[in-house]
């Protein structure tokens, strides 16, 4: 549950998984001996930002390395290992599975792009402490969260499924409100059923900040997380 002061405009912030996270939508063909130049800008995006996370220059080996020397090896289905993450591919689905190496540096990102996007506080002890323990806990009501979400589009009575995330994303000015909506709704249910009280996660004197826009690095990551 991301960190707001007005109910209103509170939203689920995100977060990169430690243990693995996949990125769809880089299919290639039999005959290519590489991904596209889209995907290699997006891996040497990822490259930078996790060198600069660990105070590198650059990283010793690459995502955009390891797709470039071992682009055969990946096609058949091994995991290559680099200095930041342990990848494999799946080509004719067209998804990359990344394994962390560093939990640490997930974690650092996860913090660093949460404060900026106003997912985070400023200041940990700015949170009461089930802000915190709903964070370190996110991995692991995950799985319930998707769960209650599931209902809750069950009960939505459509002919057709709402894709609440779908919605946040894509959607109208509704859409995403309503997917908003959904989504805050479940996690609220989660949160009370692990104990911890969805409306005592925020501290009463900060002042309501909307999330930031953007189309940066960290965005691209953390749109993989739920």
């Amino acid at each position: 549950m991301g960190w707001k002061s007005n109910d209103k405009h509170r939203t689920l912030g995100m977060r990169i998984k430690t243990t693995r996270f996949i990125l769809p939508g880089h299919r290639s063909s039999s005959y290519q001996n590489g991904l596209n130049w889209e995907s290699q800008r997006l891996l040497a995006d990822f490259d930078k930002v996790f060198a600069l996370l660990d105070g590198k220059v650059e990283a010793a080996v690459s995502l955009e390395a390891m797709f470039h020397h071992h682009f055969h090896r990946l096609r058949n289905g091994e995991r290559v290992s680099g200095s930041y993450f342990d990848v494999r591919y799946y080509p004719g689905i067209g998804t990359i599975h990344f394994f962390p190496n560093s939990k640490t540096l997930i974690d650092r990102m996860n913090r660093l792009v949460g404060r900026q996007r106003r997912w985070l506080p400023p200041a940990d002890t700015q949170a009461a402490k089930g802000f915190w323990q709903q964070f370190d806990q996110a991995e692991k009501l995950d799985k319930a969260f998707h769960t209650e979400v599931n209902k809750q589009c069950k009960r939505d009575g459509r002919q057709f499924r709402f894709n609440p995330f779908w919605a946040i994303q894509y959607g109208s000015e509704s859409e995403r409100e309503q997917g908003n909506t959904l989504l805050t709704g479940a996690m609220h249910v989660v949160l009370a059923q692990h104990g911890i009280d969805p409306d005592a996660l925020l501290d009463s004197d900060q002042t309501g900040c909307l999330p930031l826009a953007g189309n940066t690095a960290d965005a691209k990551l953390l749109a993989l997380t739920h």
